[in-house]
């Protein structure tokens, strides 16, 4: 008998489509991956932007007033910073109702919140910390004016 060595067209597209469909789950798993790190960098600016409110309100007379718009404090910066990471646009003060592409800021003397739309494009979740260190997730935006966590 007379064979030939190699592989036939049926094995060899066998193997392209399974080559196929490991490449599809490994990208669809990237990107997954990329949201919940960029959910992880959003966590840790609303926590230091937490950090440095609270020490603007010991250094001025027991007040958050202007804690989002005070350069001396940080807090600016670092919600411009917040904003980019999150794709959104940082709204301080604005008396606007809080969308999925922008980030809030508002204060009062006596209380803050700042609120964060997180990555992940499958839900419309927002990431809300607050003078009274409630730092939470909810589907619910921060309402215009509001400065405390919904």
């Amino acid at each position: 008998m007379n064979y030939k060595k190699g592989f036939t067209i049926i094995e060899l597209l066998m193997v392209i489509a399974i080559i196929g469909i490991i490449a599809s789950i490994m990208i669809s798993n990237l990107g997954k991956g990329k949201n919940k790190g960029t959910d992880g960098a959003i966590t840790k600016q609303v926590t230091e932007i937490r950090s440095q409110a609270e020490l603007h309100f010991i250094n001025n007379g027991n007040s958050y007033l202007n804690v989002c718009t005070s350069g001396t404090n940080n807090v600016n910066s670092m919600l411009s910073k917040l904003a980019s990471i999150s794709g959104t646009t940082a709204a301080i003060n604005s008396g606007a109702v809080q969308t999925t592409t922008t980030t809030n800021c508002n204060t009062s003397v006596a209380a803050y919140a700042v609120s964060v739309k997180l990555k992940d494009p499958t839900t419309t979740t927002y990431l809300c910390t607050d003078s009274i260190n409630a730092t939470r997730t909810s589907t619910t935006p921060l309402p215009a004016s509001q400065t405390f966590c919904p």
